[in-house]
């Protein structure tokens, strides 16, 4: 898919943030500039403090909780192989979201999120293979010790090959003249640049001023499109479902979970 022209780039936060500090902007053709390492350095810095900053922003006045931007969202394949039960989630993968289903006509009842604990007691009951039913997302040192990796761990361990599909959260890169894009879109560009700007003030100034009175202008802006254009038109449905009530679209199966905080006990 095309970028829209309108998306802000790396370079273009870079020479926002360097006009505020007052180094004049690199790519300017009437006045020629040459940041110095120290510079480049001190400008990205503040580049990649505004950038984390809209990524997990703070919360609205009048509201308890950050925004959870649905660009963070999105979905990942897996397909298992026999007899093992542990998978390396890739590094963009911050975490791993509700259930994981099947591909058609591989499974009839997604694998649902539990805790730790249930996966190891699982295990020590039982080490046979099946079709997975309980999945759980464990953080493990890397090879090296110098940091972690995330591992999708199931029971029972799948005996056979399964192509699953699941909703992850994302953990962004960071802005650089190689990966030059954010993830957010021409949509929220200019709450980026404005995020960008209040880090280099704060770090200048020592205090929040107006371009943190804009960046929170701006977010409540992003957060509102945000919601408009991923909130549901239905909740679905709400009513019974005891014997010989029907509805078109019921479960195909007749379990009951009760989900706390994205986990299935």
């Amino acid at each position: 898919m095309t970028l829209s022209t309108l998306t802000i780039q790396w370079s273009d936060l870079m020479n926002h943030v360097a006009v505020y500090l007052g180094t004049g902007r690199e790519s300017d053709p009437s006045v020629p500039v040459v940041w110095d390492a120290d510079t480049t350095s001190l400008i990205n810095e503040q580049v990649q403090a505004g950038y984390r900053q809209n990524l997990w922003p703070p919360p609205l006045p009048g509201e308890r909780k950050s925004h959870e931007w649905s660009y963070m969202r999105t979905f990942r394949k897996l397909v298992t192989v026999a007899d093992r039960g542990s998978y390396t989630l890739p590094d963009e993968v911050s975490s791993v979201m509700g259930s994981i289903t099947f591909e058609t006509g591989e499974g009839t009842t997604p694998i649902v999120r539990v805790k730790l604990d249930k996966i190891m007691r699982s295990r020590q009951h039982d080490r046979g293979s099946g079709t997975p039913r309980f999945y759980t997302v464990a953080q493990m040192p890397d090879a090296d010790g110098h940091g972690q990796i995330r591992e999708l761990l199931m029971w029972p361990e799948p005996d056979s090959e399964y192509n699953l599909r699941y909703q992850c959260y994302l953990n962004p890169n960071a802005l650089s003249s190689t990966s030059p894009y954010p993830i957010c879109g021409a949509m929220h560009s200019e709450t980026l640049k404005q995020s960008c700007l209040a880090a280099a003030e704060l770090h200048v100034e020592h205090e929040k001023g107006q371009h943190w009175d804009r960046f929170m202008e701006r977010l409540a802006a992003s957060v509102y499109l945000d919601r408009q254009t991923t909130s549901p038109d239905s909740l679905g449905y709400c009513g019974s479902n005891r014997p010989g009530r029907s509805r078109a679209g019921a479960r195909a199966d007749s379990s009951y979970y009760v989900t706390l905080d994205g986990e299935t006990g």
